[in-house]
């Protein structure tokens, strides 16, 4: 699921997790 992952600064990969998370969430629900 989450492929861009790495992607962005290796500080804050949690953060793309969480966000990614959230969004399959949010998609799961509508």
């Amino acid at each position: 699921m989450s492929q861009w992952v790495g992607t962005t600064e290796p500080g804050i990969p949690r953060l793309v997790a969480l966000i990614e998370m959230l969004i399959c969430w949010l998609v799961a629900l509508i």
